[in-house]
């Protein structure tokens, strides 16, 4: 009888919370924001989104410290600093029955913070029912120069990167759309300007590094390529040549007809 309660207990905890229940998971960054001192030391802010679990692990290197952040700029400024893709048609003629389009948008936009606990080695505990972005600030004085790239390469195709830096940035495996002038007290007085990344698909991402001085304001719009199936462009192609060369001869005829009535009209005869 006792056993026979616990299951019907468990079962309702199941049926309660579904995708809650279960071995911790690990946490899929959403996005970062990267800032780098004039000393080279750096510091990682990341949003790990809506929590997938009660339970979920960073995987970040043991020596990083993590620590929960109530709020972030990061949203706002992807937001403000966020331009408008280019769109480039690529046509497949191979034959495949449908095409799955590229992502032509950045999805991620400002929502509201979700409440959690980060508990050693690097857990966080999200209460049940909490959803929203929960931002984590990771440092790390003992590890490397490069430490963060093995965080940074956990995002996704398209996820938002901001880079603060005193000076121009380069970051291999991303796309740099926005160097802005910002001026916001949630940053320290490290530069003038940030810049906004977006990781490409099927390239992997290498370490950021950056050269001092000033830098110019400049936009460069993401070129997105949207695959579609071709065949039915070119069949419209072939269908519109067709229909043109028919045009052409339809209009030879009738204009002949026409010049034989108006001169069987005037009584011209061209034999004569």
């Amino acid at each position: 009888m006792r056993v026979l309660v616990i299951g019907v207990l468990f079962a309702v905890c199941v049926y309660d919370n579904p995708q809650r229940v279960g071995a911790a998971g690990t946490a899929q960054p959403q996005a970062a924001m990267l800032i780098i001192a004039s000393d080279d030391t750096r510091q990682l802010i990341i949003d790990v989104g809506d929590a997938r679990a009660d339970r979920e692990t960073l995987n970040v290197p043991a020596a990083v410290r993590a620590r929960p952040l109530s709020e972030s700029p990061l949203p706002a400024l992807v937001q403000q600093f966020m331009v408008p893709t280019v769109t480039q048609k690529y046509l497949l003629l191979k034959g495949e029955p449908t095409a799955t389009p590229a992502p032509t948008a950045t999805p991620y936009l400002p929502r509201q913070t979700a409440s959690f606990r980060i508990q050693a080695p690097n857990t966080l505990d999200t209460p049940a029912g909490q959803t929203g972005a929960r931002f984590v600030e990771l440092t790390c004085p003992q590890c490397p120069p490069a430490w963060e790239s093995s965080i940074l390469a956990q995002l996704p195709a398209y996820a938002p990167i901001i880079v603060y830096a005193p000076g121009a940035v380069t970051l291999p495996g991303a796309w740099l759309i926005h160097i802005q002038p910002v001026d916001t007290p949630a940053l320290p007085p490290l530069g003038r300007v940030v810049h906004l990344f977006e990781r490409l698909p099927d390239e992997a991402l290498a370490q950021a590094t950056w050269r001092a001085g000033d830098v110019a304001p400049a936009t460069y719009p993401a070129r997105r390529m949207l695959q579609v199936d071709g065949r039915m462009t070119l069949l419209r192609i072939v269908f519109c040549l067709v229909a043109v060369l028919f045009s052409s001869i339809a209009s030879f005829y009738l204009s002949m007809a026409v010049l034989r009535r108006m001169h069987a009209a005037v009584g011209y005869k061209p034999e004569k």
